[in-house]
């Protein structure tokens, strides 16, 4: 039977193999510990992404009940008067617009959370004839997401008809 015989060196920290196996060990480590270091910066990331849009949600609607506050008569809705200079429903329109686009900021923001998706439509069914008869929502100047919900609010209103 052969013997086989490893020379070791008197000081094994001195030994140059030595440290070339143990760079490479370290080399490993660090690796795993950098991308587990990455994917929780990723999840807090994400998580402060998810957080900024709530808050903006939230800010958002709340500028829109302000602004319901300060013009009731408005957040009602309101027909349209015969008198095409009515200075009192060409303010309406421009709450109208102000509302629809804080809408379509909050569903790009919250994308289709059921209970964000609820309360837009309730809000937007007191502005049917409005809604109805806007130039913007014709051109399709929205986006889809709120279109897809007006429709279905118009859509609700002609079946009850």
């Amino acid at each position: 039977m052969e013997k086989i015989c490893i020379s070791l060196t008197k000081n094994p920290i001195k030994d140059p193999l030595f440290w070339n196996s143990m760079l490479g060990t370290f080399a490993s480590i660090a690796t795993i510990f950098a991308a587990i270091v990455g994917i929780i910066a990723i999840c807090f990331a994400y998580k402060q992404l998810k957080t900024s849009h709530a808050q903006s949600s939230l800010g958002l609607y709340q500028q829109y009940l302000q602004l319901c506050v300060q013009y009731p008569k408005f957040a009602k809705g309101m027909n349209k008067p015969v008198d095409k200079n009515c200075q009192n429903y060409e303010s309406y329109l421009w709450f109208c617009a102000t509302m629809l686009f804080s809408f379509e900021q909050i569903l790009l923001f919250s994308g289709k959370d059921p209970q964000w998706v609820n309360t837009i439509k309730h809000q937007l069914k007191n502005h049917k004839e409005m809604l109805r008869d806007s130039g913007s929502l014709k051109r399709k100047e929205w986006e889809p997401g709120l279109l897809n919900l007006i429709s279905e609010i118009l859509d609700e209103s002609n079946d009850n008809i």
